[in-house]
């Protein structure tokens, strides 16, 4: 190729991206390869036949590598045509990525390769606004080597542009000694887009990143802190963000730019370190609404727990109530079918009908009349009649203090069950109360 500065890519045939409602992808597509240019890198392209014959017909200032159809080029292919090239660096770079326009980047960036892998982020562009977007990116968009100290990676998994592959590759040359660092001024711009891989690209690019760590670390290659990040996440959303901040914790900050130029260099990283920081401050609100809808549904549980068991208790105070009304009819039951005997409830009856609830003094009274009665038959009637007549007013004097004592027994007995269905009533309702008082409290 002849450049000692060659940026390798994938281009496709057509970029579709939109600002401010518009397609722009083809105007975008010349923006980015050209800012490479003006960089002073010699660009490379590896797109399918088919593709290729598309690129050369854009008129696009490039270089195409054929590839096989259908896919985007393996990072192990990218990284042995750099190797073979012979140049003096080598770059990495997603195609939609635009460069700011810096004098002699790429001659600064290659004072920083010598056995190191330098990377940067980049800053997302809303395409409606064409105002910065707040936060992170999430992941690293270029890297600048040494094609020599790539020359033995052989991992085909990973492809340009796959999820993971931004940071499987700096931990794969770290543990090959390679040292990382870091451009902090913000020279790489992205137009905002809604991401085009699935949730399980991303899982299975993560559990594959996992392997090839432990691989290492079974080799006695893998870094201390990778081998740690894998035994504190177990989950791939964790581990993608773990890893994504120890490598920028972890690499060595790289300022490019002269003293001439480092007001300019300051003011972009002041607004990179602001962006992120805002987005940090975003991400921590989000983080706190997040708690905060945590503590709502918990206590929606609690409320759904408690209404379950108010219901249990009103369901338990109709067994109560039920009971209670079984109790009564149960004694009303009893108390009919325990009355006195026929002479006994009668005389009873009589005597309550005469004497109201006075029974007692009734009773007496007749006892009373009956003696009278006796010394009338006595004083006035013959002896003979008078012997039958005292006979049988004994009689039935010993009757009626017989019948007195039943009706008295049964009075009595009648009073108890009475108590005692009355006192269990009286303790059925409290508890009825209590068990009221607390759901007016709920």
């Amino acid at each position: 190729m002849g450049s000692e500065f060659i940026l390798l890519t994938s281009i496709p045939p057509r970029l579709d991206r939109r600002r401010h409602g518009r397609d722009v992808g083809t105007d975008y597509q010349r923006s980015c390869v050209e800012s490479w240019i003006n960089a002073g890198f010699s660009v490379v392209s590896f797109n399918a036949k088919e593709e290729a014959e598309t690129l050369r017909r854009s008129g696009l200032p490039i270089s195409v590598e054929i590839i096989d159809s259908g896919v985007r080029p393996r990072i192990r292919d990218l990284l042995a045509f750099a190797s073979a090239n012979g140049t003096r660096m080598c770059g990495l770079v997603n195609a939609d990525c635009k460069f700011v326009r810096t004098p002699d980047l790429a001659s600064k960036l290659s004072a920083h390769v010598d056995s190191t892998l330098l990377f940067s982020e980049r800053i997302d562009i809303d395409p409606e606004t064409d105002l910065p977007v707040l936060g992170n990116c999430g992941g690293f968009d270029a890297f600048f080597f040494d094609p020599a100290s790539v020359a033995d990676v052989t991992d085909s998994f990973f492809r340009l542009g796959d999820t993971w592959w931004d940071y499987w590759f700096p931990c794969e040359l770290a543990a090959r000694g390679i040292a990382l660092q870091r451009l902090e001024t913000p020279f790489v711009l992205h137009l905002w887009h809604e991401r085009t891989w699935s949730a399980d690209d991303h899982l299975r690019n993560g559990n594959y990143f996992r392997t090839c760590v432990t691989r290492l670390d079974a080799e006695g290659r893998a870094p201390k802190e990778l081998t740690e990040l894998l035994a504190k996440h177990d989950d791939v959303i964790s581990l993608a963000s773990a890893t994504y901040a120890r490598l920028r914790r972890d690499s060595v900050p790289v300022e490019l730019l002269s003293a001439d130029d480092a007001p300019m260099e300051n003011l972009l990283r002041r607004l990179r370190e602001s962006l992120a920081t805002v987005g940090a401050t975003q991400t921590w609100r989000v983080k706190s609404l997040n708690s905060q809808l945590r503590a709502v549904r918990d206590q929606l549980r609690i409320s759904e727990a408690e209404n379950q068991r108010l219901t249990k208790a009103r369901s338990k105070l109709r067994l109560d109530i039920d009971g209670i009304i079984k109790s009564i009819d149960a004694y009303e039951r009893e108390r009919g079918a325990q009355t006195a005997p026929w002479p006994a409830a009668m005389i009873g009856r009589v005597t309550h009908a005469v004497f109201g609830g006075r029974a007692r003094v009734g009773l007496f009274w007749i006892a009373l009349l009956l003696v009278l009665l006796f010394a009338v038959t006595v004083l006035f009637l013959p002896q003979a009649l008078a012997v039958w007549a005292l006979a049988g007013l004994v009689c039935l004097l010993l009757a009626l203090v017989v019948v007195a004592r039943q009706v008295l027994r049964a009075a009595r007995a009648r009073a108890r069950r009475a108590q005692n269905a009355y006192g269990q009533l009286a303790k059925r309702v409290q508890k009825l109360r209590k068990l009221s008082g607390d759901a007016e409290k709920r």
